[in-house]
Order: C-alpha cells, then structure tokens, then sequence
C-alpha cells in the first residue's frame, strides 16, 4: 500500500500553446484548453538529475512567522525510496539558507524487516498558538506484498530542526511498535492508516488530520493489503509547558468506499484501493472538506474504468469528527471529470480568500496512477462543493515530444507571505524515459484578474491605459507620454495595447516601453487586434524576422512578470506566436486567448 513517493511532494509547470494532438482535436475541448488562465506561471529548473533513471527532487514548506522556511532534497532511484536525503533552512523567506544537512534514509531495517519511515506527503503545520510546528510521520512495515502502514505525529519547537520521537493515533485498542519485536501481529493488525496531506485549524480552535487506508467499521479486507476505510483525527492542545505540552487526540467516525465495481449501482463511490491522500480544508461555513484520491486499478471493464476514476469528497462537522457521506467531485454545472489516482492540495488563499484545488484531471479513464498529466488549478465553489470549471488552469502538460510515463504530481506548494504568489515544488519523472529519471522544478503562480475581453468598449471601467484607434494618429507619443500622464496613473491592474502593430513603429521602444509597464506593476498586457482587417504587405505578421522579434517582445512581456492575454485574434494566430510559444516553453500559458480563436 505504497501511497507516496519518499519524503518529498513536488510540482508542476507550463506547456506550449501551439501544441494540440490529433487526439485532442478528436474530443470535445477540455476546460483547461478554451478557458481564461487564472494564474500565470514561471518555470525555473531547481536540480537537474545526473543517472540516467535516478531522478532529484526537492520541496518547501513554511514553518513559521517571518516566512520561516524547511527544504528537503533527495534522489530516488528506487521507487518510493528516498536516499541521499538533505535538509536546509531559511528564516528569511528563502532569501538565504543554512548549510544542507544530511538526513536518514526513508527505508531502513529493524533486523531483517524492512520499514519505510517518513512524513511523507503530510505538510508541515505551524501552530502559532502552541508555539510548534506539528506535522504527520508513517511507519509502513514492509513484508513481501503486504505493507503495514501506522500513523503518527511528531513535534518541533524550533521550526523543524529537531523534532519529537513520533506518537501513534490510533482509533481503537493495540500495543505500540517495540523495534525489537517489529513482526508483533498484535501490532501490525491494528490501528492501520496511512497520513493525509494537511493539518488545519477548526472553527472550534482545535486540530484536524485526515487518515486514509483504515479499516472499515465492520472489520473491512485483512490488513496488509489495501484497507478502504477513512478517518478524521481532532487534535486539542493542553496547554502545558515544557515536557508534557501536547496535543490530546479523538478519533471520529470512519468512512468506508467500496472495493468493487457493481453495474448494479453505477454512481456508488468506489475505489480498487480505497481512499488516499486527502486534502483538507475549513470551508466558509466551518465545516471540514476532505478531497480523497481513489483509484480503479485492476478493474477490466470500461464501465468500472470509468466509474472509479474519479476524485471523492466528504464534508465533515465543523469539530470534524463527524464525517459525512462520500460525494464525487464534480464541475459546477454538475458535468463529470476523470482524474488518476494522484495527489490533490486544497488550499484558501490568504490573498483573495478564495478556495482552489490543486492535482490532476484526465480526457479520459485513467487508468490507475496514470497519467498524471496535466497538472491544473481550479477555484472551488464552497456551496455545494465543486470545481468551478471555468477557472481550470493548467500549471503543467505533457508536451507530444516527452514520453506517456512522464508525470506532474508529487508536489509540494505554500503561499509566499509576502508576494501572494503560490510556490509549487515538483520532478517530472520519467521525462528521460524510465520510470524515476527526471528533473526538480520550480514554479511560481501569480493569480490573475479576469476581466471580460470583448473590445475597448467593455473594457472602459477597468483602470487601464488605452492606447487604439483613438490615438492612431501618432502612437510613439502617446507611448511615450503614457507613463508620465495621469491616465496611466495607478495603471497596475492592466494594460491594453490595441491595433499599435499595424503601425510599423520600431519593436525595440514598444519592447522598452512594455517592460517599463511591467516593472511598474501592471499584471497583464493585452493585445488587441483589428479583427477585420487582414494581414497587409509590410505588417510584422508578413515578415519572419519581424515576427521573431514580436515574439520576443511577447516572452519579455511574461518574463517581467506580466500575464499575456490576446483578444481578437485573427491577425495574431501567425509566427509570431508561433515563435513564442515554441521557443520559450518555460512560460505557463492557457490553451486558448481571451475565449477566441486557438493558435495552431
């Protein structure tokens, strides 16, 4: 029951617009590829894997105030076996860090018997009112097929440079692990789970953690095996000091899905190897939102395929012990999605306030883990639950030249407290081919306005600098003047350029001129074009060395942290994008420009 990947959860990126395969044109559009992005992305390599089929990845999380921050290194050349394990700190929001340490390896030996030890994909969680940092641990003891997983929790008061001896949640009677006894039946049989994700405050003040993989009410498969049952645990400080200050803990109701695929009940929750991995999340109202990943491994039929390749999701009461019933998280216009049995992270965002979800969507069934491409953002609506289908963002995709295996999961994210911006950590492996081969990844999210982009009309009661048909007559000087007049005062939210291509002035000043926008502020730059008129003799579109230098002008745009958006789009769907798009991939951008026509 191997459910993660060593100690490290990683991230993921952006993909060329002007990609599209004969698949995809072959299926109706996915979200993700006619939306309005509502993130823009920057991609920056972090490690590069050296081995052929030993991949490198790294993750960050806060772990406390004043952007304290914990980084965890590692490669992996055997599945799920994290070696080479380093940790680092930075109490200054990243700017600098310590010296890497070295750490012990996931997977280590009592005897003969083989365990893999870990916080695995659980996030570390700073409670400011205790003064620690609380965080999931899993002992998975490890014999033949069978894996034994327990859950536990661990404690830093020195923002996770050393860390209590792990404790064990447990939801019914049975001894604790003895390490010299590590085969004890006694103890392997009960008490079975596997960690979530995330440790969040209630409404009520107290704790709660998701565990997966438990048994179900009724006794539920042998453990050992895939256990199908979920359970919240709500943790309470007692207010202690020194030595005996911790968090007393409740085990609440368990949940169950079923293990089997019956055409007798099409639109039952079920999962070939329960539930796992949930994110969790305090809704608006109080209660608690957990998001579980499933699977439909080893089922044969399509219809079985189909049913269980899905995300689940219950609401919790607001103390979140009290699960509800399992639901299938749906788009808001109740249409169904497919999604590999992948990690998700839920999040609130401190910013705007709002809630999104972080994993991966499929076209089509998955089938079990994969793929796990592409990596997407959505917003959730909280009332009732669903992904908003119109805000699907795609972070990462598999681009036609990289092999099927690849994936873009295992990801690690946090709020950057002082930019807003989300920071997602993540490795593409299998981009060399094999199963663990691939690259660390850093991504940067900034969230996006969406205004309505229809024409300069619509657009008047957003603040923004206009530069179109009303100033045609001479555009250099009204670019010149624009950041010195008080139209352009303020401008931060967006700037429109509307028709100045058509004009033939030189690339180099409006490059100039874009990037002063940039640096000033402005979030986006949207080009507009004249839909009725075609492309003349002598327009950039017409010439490939101009269009080489548009293109390069668009990328500086998005470099200087500006997001492109493109209304009307007909004269634009040239080499110029073309050039864009191909050559500068590290940029996220959507499928689609502002709702209109694609870029082949």
């Amino acid at each position: 029951m191997r459910f993660r990947r060593f100690n490290a959860v990683l991230a993921a990126a952006a993909f060329s617009l002007s990609e599209f395969s004969v698949a995809a044109l072959a299926r109706a559009a996915m979200p993700w590829e006619t939306n309005q992005p509502i993130v823009g992305v920057r991609k920056e390599l972090y490690r590069q894997h050296s081995r052929p089929g030993v991949g490198v990845g790294a993750e960050q999380y806060l772990v406390g105030p004043e952007g304290r921050r914990i980084e965890i290194s590692a490669t992996q050349a055997k599945d799920d076996v994290g070696t080479e394990v380093t940790v680092r700190f930075s109490d200054d929001n990243g700017r600098t860090w310590t010296a890497p340490q070295k750490m012990a390896d996931t997977n280590i030996f009592y005897g003969d018997t083989e365990a893999f030890e870990a916080s695995s994909c659980a996030v570390p969680f700073y409670d400011s009112r205790a003064g620690v940092v609380l965080q999931g641990w899993v002992r998975q003891i490890l014999q033949g097929k069978n894996r034994y997983c327990h859950v536990y929790y661990r404690l830093s008061r020195d923002y996770g440079r050393s860390w209590s001896a792990p404790k064990q949640l447990k939801y019914e009677e049975g001894p604790d692990f003895d390490p010299q006894n590590p085969l004890n039946p006694r103890h392997l049989t009960t008490n079975n789970g596997f960690i979530g994700v995330d440790v969040v405050r209630t409404s009520l003040g107290t704790l709660a953690l998701g565990v997966c993989g438990v048994k179900a009410p009724t006794g539920g498969p042998e453990p050992g095996g895939e256990l199908f049952g979920a359970v919240n645990f709500v943790g309470t400080w007692n207010g202690f000091t020194g030595a005996a200050a911790d968090y007393t803990w409740q085990a609440g109701n368990r949940l169950v899905i079923e293990s089997a695929y019956s055409p007798a009940f099409p639109n039952r929750p079920v999962s070939t190897r329960g539930l796992a991995e949930c994110g969790t999340v305090v809704l608006k109202d109080g209660r608690i939102l957990n998001v579980w990943r499933g699977s439909n491994r080893g089922l044969k039929s399509s219809a079985g395929k189909e049913a269980a390749g899905r995300k689940w999701f219950n609401i919790a009461s607001k103390d979140g012990l009290k699960l509800g019933p399992l639901e299938e998280l749906k788009y808001d216009d109740g249409t169904r999605f497919f999604s590999p049995s992948s990690i998700n992270r839920l999040f609130r965002h401190e910013g705007n306030g709002k809630l999104y979800l972080v994993g991966n969507i499929s076209p089509a069934a998955p089938d079990g883990n994969r793929p796990r491409y592409p990596l997407i953002i959505a917003e959730v609506d909280e009332d009732p639950v669903a992904l908003k289908k119109n805000t699907v963002t795609t972070i990462e995709d598999r681009r036609p030249d990289q092999p099927s295996i690849i994936q873009f999961s295992n990801f690690s994210l946090l709020e950057n407290p002082e930019t807003r911006q989300i920071e997602m950590m993540f490795s593409n492996y299998g981009v060399d081919g094999t199963p663990l081969g691939g690259d660390s990844y850093k991504y940067t999210l900034t969230f996006l306005q969406q205004p309505e982009v229809g024409s300069v009309e619509e657009l008047h009661s957003i603040p923004l600098a206009v530069f179109g048909r009303r100033h045609a007559g001479d555009p250099m000087k009204y670019l010149a003047e624009m950041p010195r007049s008080g139209k352009a005062a303020g401008i931060g939210d967006l700037l429109l350029l509307e028709s100045f291509l058509a004009q033939q002035q030189p690339l180099g000043a409006i490059d100039a001129f874009l990037s002063d926008i940039i640096a000033g502020g402005a979030s986006q730059a949207v080009l507009e074009t004249d839909i009725e008129r075609p492309a003349r003799d002598g327009d950039f579109l017409s010439h490939h060395l101009d269009a080489e230098r548009i293109g390069q002008v668009l990328v500086n745009v998005l470099h200087g942290g500006g997001n492109l958006r493109i209304a009307h789009g007909n004269d634009l769907r040239g080499a110029a994008l073309h050039h864009a798009f191909r050559r500068h991939q590290d940029i996220g951008f959507g499928r689609r420009l502002a709702g209109h026509q694609s870029v082949e």
